[in-house]
């Protein structure tokens, strides 16, 4: 019997949702806990990069079998909003870092999915892309996930360029990720309007800023 790795996944995710767990359960109960894990470790220099590198491809991995079904079991219904949620700039250089960062947006694109926004999936591939794509589609908030709190002095500098050449020029900056889990303070500190440590509050961070920018006469129509 041939049975590969993924298969052992998949099996062990139908045995625990065959003991009653949701996919968020799963979600909240395994996976975030797992990536935050990793991402501890790396940053107290216990592990070493192939095996931070072997877990979060598992984890990337099991969420690409569980992505499909969530939104089905969250029966998700357009909202008419559009979210840009991207690895902080800079990250990609730091390959184990980046990993990290890349699995918080992944989750927080499944949830946002769920909830029925919009949601650009393909990552930018370098800062020009990011502005240009900024610069030309409209979105009603951008999500910036961070892991490394070391550069959080250089985000905020990118928060500022992404506001500024942003086709919305009333956008909703938001970051989130284990550069912030602990650290609230550090969410104005680089000059974004929100955070949501816990992923599943994201959405309703997200719809709160829309919320404001209508209540104060700053939401226009978008140009077709």
């Amino acid at each position: 019997l041939d049975v590969t790795t993924q298969d052992l996944r998949e099996l062990l995710l139908e045995a625990r949702r065959a003991e009653g767990l949701s996919l968020e359960a799963l979600y909240v109960q395994w996976l975030i806990p797992a990536a935050r894990r990793l991402s501890d470790l790396w940053e107290a220099d216990l592990c070493h990069y192939e095996d931070i590198a072997t877990g979060m491809l598992h984890l990337q991995q099991l969420l690409q079998v569980l992505s499909p079904g969530f939104a089905v079991e969250g029966a998700c219904r357009a909202r008419g909003r559009k979210a840009m949620l991207l690895s902080a700039p800079g990250e990609q250089n730091m390959l184990g870092v980046f990993m990290v960062t890349e699995f918080y947006r992944c989750v927080a694109s499944d949830y946002f999915h769920r909830a029925g926004w919009d949601v650009w999936r393909a990552p930018p591939t370098s800062r020009s892309q990011l502005l240009d794509i900024l610069s030309t589609q409209w979105f009603d908030v951008n999500d910036v996930c961070a892991s490394c709190e070391p550069r959080l002095p250089l985000l905020s500098a990118d928060l500022a360029e992404m506001r500024r050449v942003s086709r919305n020029s009333h956008v909703g900056m938001m970051v989130a990720g284990p550069a912030f889990d602990d650290h609230p303070e550090f969410v104005g500190r680089v000059g974004a309007d929100a955070s949501a440590p816990d992923l599943r509050d994201s959405v309703a961070q997200a719809e709160m800023l829309v919320a404001l920018r209508k209540r104060d006469g700053t939401e226009f129509d978008r140009e077709i």
